[in-house]
């Protein structure tokens, strides 16, 4: 395979991933969470509880590829090897600024996200064995998600502002 057709492929793969990763948070903060809310809430927590896991570990893995394919696409560019004349340019401060809020956002669904995603399904599994108390949980941990979504929202849209910037510097 030619290496212009390896990079071009790196390439193309970062951007969909990094698409589909953000598109994702926009889906189901936009959608999925506000069709969610108007269950009733034992049909709410079965419903989080079921598609949470499965969404988070997509979502992240999403992050993880896109993470990953940018790192490799800067090194096949050869930007990477010539770091403090990257760093010089536009297009270095812009993929750096975007590359540390991916990272920050990636950080921030390990630890926000995926604990409250979790704590939803363990509240949800409580409520099926009796425990009940636990679900007065639920509202401030669907204002978390909530919240924690239209950050990634905000940050995600700031990560594809800076990229455009970057390819067309």
């Amino acid at each position: 395979m030619p290496f212009d057709v390896l990079r071009w492929l790196v390439q193309y793969l970062h951007v969909l991933s990094g698409v589909l990763w953000f598109g994702a948070g926009f889906y189901v903060t936009l959608v999925q969470l506000p069709a969610l809310v108007t269950l009733p809430p034992a049909e709410r927590v079965l419903a989080i509880a079921a598609l949470g896991p499965r969404q988070i570990r997509y979502i992240l893995r999403l992050a993880e590829i896109t993470i990953g394919f940018g790192i490799l696409n800067a090194i096949l560019t050869g930007r990477l090897a010539r770091l403090a004349e990257t760093l010089g340019t536009l297009w270095g401060w812009t993929i750096a600024i975007g590359a540390i809020l991916a990272v920050g956002l990636y950080v921030l669904l390990q630890s926000g996200v995926k604990p409250a995603i979790f704590r939803v399904v363990a509240v949800a599994r409580a409520s099926r064995q009796g425990d009940t108390a636990s679900l007065a949980e639920l509202p401030e941990l669907a204002q978390r998600i909530r919240t924690l979504g239209y950050v990634q929202m905000g940050v995600g849209a700031i990560i594809v502002l800076l990229m455009v910037t970057a390819r067309f510097s």
